[in-house]
């Protein structure tokens, strides 16, 4: 539980921080309420990795003992970890 805390506190910090509008928090959640599991899911990974990919461009690493390009690093392998096993599930599934 504590690593949800975690997660969920530096969220509300980055929101602050960014000064994200609670109308926009809004319409995202009400736009995932309506999907399906598997819509919800693709839309969460999708919005997550294009901003991934976004602050890997704009750091324009790989950089020594860096703690950022070591977190970009983990998400990118995340993420292609997640698109390589939902390939494999869908070439599964056609067989």
């Amino acid at each position: 539980m504590d690593d949800i805390d975690e997660t969920l506190r530096r969220t509300v910090d980055a929101v602050d921080r960014y000064r994200v509008p609670e109308r926009l928090i809004g319409i995202a959640a009400t736009s995932l309420e309506q999907m399906t599991e598997q819509q919800r899911r693709a839309a969460i990974v999708a919005a997550l990795l294009d901003g991934l990919l976004h602050i890997a461009d704009q750091h324009a690493g790989p950089h020594n003992d860096c703690p950022s390009c070591h977190s970009i690093s983990n998400g990118l392998a995340v993420a292609l970890g997640v698109i390589r096993a939902e390939v494999d599930i869908s070439f599964e599934n056609r067989i």
